[in-house]
């Protein structure tokens, strides 16, 4: 390996190693290979799962408990962070709507909420917070974020012009009018910054619905139905705001929380991986290295749409420092090389299955033996 100044900048293996897991494990591995090696590492996160792992790593947060309502309605401890100096929050949505606290036996996207992100910015509220970050990503949910705005003191009314109970991804189709008059009102002295894990728009094929549902639990017989509602949503939207979510990028992100917040509470959108690489000072690290290696579990056409790879290339390119891809699994390996990735590793033996691959001794092993042979290869 000729590069002796490289940089670590990994997402986690979703459910099997947290980014500073193998981070370090890379490291480890490198200092073994060649002591002689500087070795940088960033902790990333594209907005969901991880990303108050990554925040309090890089600012003084202390995690605050708090009671919410889960995806399924049940009530569920989850935590944020909170930086008392900069009167800073920092929510990570997937602790109360994130996919894995629903088991896979109960995924369906019309049932589900995210009441608990908006109990979530109410607590920080309380605390009387000035700026929030909403990381966004791994949801459960795909009802625009229309049930968190509920949290906060929106009404949906139906055709009758009554009012609906809690939102799901069933309930859009329903609603004909969105009453925001009762929102908290301290929410217009609270900046609210969404960190978006993709830039996918809020419906069509490319939307919320169709690429991100069925993982989520929408089969086919679901997904005309949650798309319909959706498409619903972005019609009383337009019309309220002038705004068409469609034409905004990044509005599909977490089930179209995104898009809902930003039309209707004036949130921010912001690719969470630029919240992350600024909060880090990641460009000044960048242009000390000689190579970037990142990865994630898996790497896909997702990648390409705006997660932490992606992100970590194009500050790279600015410098024309090579970056290489070593995540998981990867897929459509000659879109990644067309991306501008210097190499894409996957580091999962071929007759491995997915489930020891992901057990973290398993995934370890497969992390060094794929360093090994990158530095055999340079």
């Amino acid at each position: 390996m000729k590069a002796k100044h490289i940089l670590l900048a990994f997402d986690s293996f979703k459910g099997s190693l947290s980014s500073a897991d193998v981070a370090e494990c890379v490291e480890e591995t490198i200092m073994g290979l060649d002591p002689m090696i500087d070795v940088d590492r960033c902790l990333m996160s594209d907005g969901g799962e991880g990303l108050l792992e990554t925040m309090k790593a890089i600012l003084p947060l202390i995690l605050v408990p708090h009671t919410v309502m889960n995806p399924l309605g049940e009530r569920h401890e989850a935590r944020f962070g909170w930086d008392h100096t900069q009167r800073l929050a920092v929510i990570e949505s997937a602790q109360a709507n994130g996919l894995p606290l629903v088991a896979s036996k109960n995924r369906n996207p019309l049932k589900t909420t995210a009441y608990g992100v908006g109990e979530l910015i109410r607590a920080a509220l309380d605390l009387d917070a000035k700026t929030i970050v909403v990381g966004l990503g791994g949801s459960a949910t795909n009802e625009a974020g229309l049930s968190i705005l509920q949290a906060l003191g929106a009404k949906y009314l139906d055709e009758n012009g009554n009012e609906l109970g809690l939102i799901t991804g069933e309930s859009l189709g329903r609603i004909k009018r969105i009453d925001l008059s009762a929102l908290d009102e301290r929410l217009e002295q609270t900046k609210i910054i969404a960190a978006c894990d993709v830039n996918n728009p809020l419906t069509g094929p490319n939307g919320a619905t169709y690429v991100y549902g069925p993982q989520k639990g929408a089969t086919d017989k679901r997904l005309p139905i949650l798309e319909g509602g959706m498409e619903n949503i972005r019609s009383i939207i337009r019309k309220m705001t002038e705004i068409d979510l469609n034409e905004v990028p990044g509005s599909g992100a977490a089930g179209g929380i995104a898009g809902g917040l930003h039309a209707l509470l004036g949130v921010e959108l912001k690719p969470g991986i630029e919240v992350i690489l600024q909060a880090q000072g990641f460009e000044e690290l960048v242009k000390k290295a000689a190579l970037v290696i990142t990865g994630e579990g898996k790497s896909d056409r997702q990648t390409l749409m705006g997660k932490v790879p992606m992100g970590v290339l194009r500050v790279a390119q600015k410098y024309d420092v090579p970056v290489v891809l070593m995540s998981g699994i990867v897929e459509e390996k000659a879109a990644m090389l067309k991306a501008g990735f210097h190499e894409a590793i996957g580091i999962k033996p071929e007759k491995q299955s997915i489930e020891d691959a992901m057990k973290p001794g398993f995934a370890k092993h497969n992390l060094r033996n794929a360093v090994k042979i990158l530095f055999e290869q340079s």
